[in-house]
């Protein structure tokens, strides 16, 4: 059965809205209000560090390094949508595999209408290729370990104070606009 796609208060694609289940299932947390695209990615790009970076190598000259799936589960955990999965190649990372093959597995966002958001692409040196054909969602219920889930919640909670900030202190002439993000079973 299918679940009932809820109405939108804002078809602008550059708003990203608190989390609305359709199905009554209450969010981990109040849901931060209605924010422009640019500031949620600031609040990440603010709140990465090396404890919330895969492996714990995180380089201050590249803060993205590593962030990718705790960016995904902390976007989905705040705004809903899905998690998306893609292979990377990359000729100029600094892991070397033993067949030469620069490959990563890379984590980012999809909302309710197929809008991609990825803040940690930018990673990848400007060579790398997404490989479009591998680009799926990532649909285990319980898509990463212990390691990667602590790292998100670390994440989130920075984020949120990051939006906290903006809400608190106010912006001239702008609205806090709703969208809701149906959440995908």
């Amino acid at each position: 059965m299918n679940d009932p796609v809820p109405e939108y208060a804002s078809t602008d694609p550059n708003i990203v809205a608190p989390l609305v289940d359709p199905r009554g299932r209450p969010a981990p947390e109040e849901p931060p209000k209605g924010h422009l695209l640019d500031e949620v990615r600031a609040a990440f790009e603010a709140s990465w560090s090396l404890g919330t970076a895969l492996r714990r190598e995180w380089d201050e000259d590249n803060p993205a390094w590593g962030q990718c799936a705790a960016t995904a589960v902390a976007f989905k955990r705040l705004f809903g949508g899905r998690i998306m999965r893609t292979t990377v190649y990359d000729p100029y990372q600094k892991e070397i595999r033993d067949d030469g093959v620069f490959k990563y597995k890379h984590f980012f966002n999809q909302d309710a209408q197929g809008v991609t958001v990825d803040f940690t692409a930018i990673q990848y040196s400007r060579r790398a290729e997404f490989h479009v054909n591998t680009r799926e969602p990532y649909l285990r219920s319980l898509p990463f370990g212990q390691d990667v889930m602590q790292r998100a919640v670390k994440l989130e909670r920075r984020v949120r104070e990051h939006l906290a900030k903006i809400e608190t202190t106010g912006m001239m002439g702008r609205l806090d606009v709703y969208r809701m993000i149906k959440i995908d079973a």
